[in-house]
């Protein structure tokens, strides 16, 4: 795994085509209909499943981005930052999550990088997950909700199957 500034990360996204922020997003996928929105649930069991199925959504790719956008809002003690920095500086980064909030990840770390989503899942904080793949999608982690942007509608009925598995599609 490789810490990255913001920065870093709007350079990677953009290099591969991918948008480099939330507000970028529809200049690359446009405002059709090929989103879904669903409701993050609330089962460790089933956080668990849809953690490796985005990464399955995303085809598996050879490395993957979480950038995380908001953490650390229902902890008023930040004992909740102190769990993911303890893990960062495990890994050697010892900036703050303000300097450094990209997570890159190589293919042979994918159990790490569903651990790190459902860390994000499960403490209602905000990631964008990118793929560095062939499969044109962006995931968009927020509060409550996954918001799922496809390009193209065989990636959009992909991600529907998945997802109404486990009956959390809200549109």
């Amino acid at each position: 795994m490789k810490i990255l500034t913001s920065q870093e990360c709007a350079v990677l996204c953009k290099q591969v085509g991918l948008p480099s922020d939330e507000s970028d997003i529809r200049s690359v996928f446009g405002d059709g209909d090929l989103e879904v929105t669903a409701a993050i649930p609330q089962s460790v069991t089933k956080q668990e499943y849809w953690a490796k199925v985005l990464f399955e959504l995303l085809g598996r790719p050879n490395r993957s981005l979480i950038w995380f956008t908001e953490w650390n809002t229902l902890s008023k003690d930040g004992s909740l930052l102190c769990l993911i920095d303890g893990y960062r500086k495990a890994k050697g980064e010892n900036r703050a999550m303000d300097q450094a909030p990209g997570h890159c990840f190589e293919a042979s770390e994918l159990s790490e990088a569903c651990g790190l989503i459902r860390f994000v899942m499960a403490f209602e904080w905000g990631a964008y997950l990118a793929s560095f793949g062939e499969r044109p999608i962006a995931i968009i982690i927020n509060d409550c909700f996954l918001k799922i942007k496809c390009k193209d509608i065989a990636s959009f009925r992909e991600v529907q199957k998945h997802l109404s598995q486990t009956g959390e599609i809200i549109c």
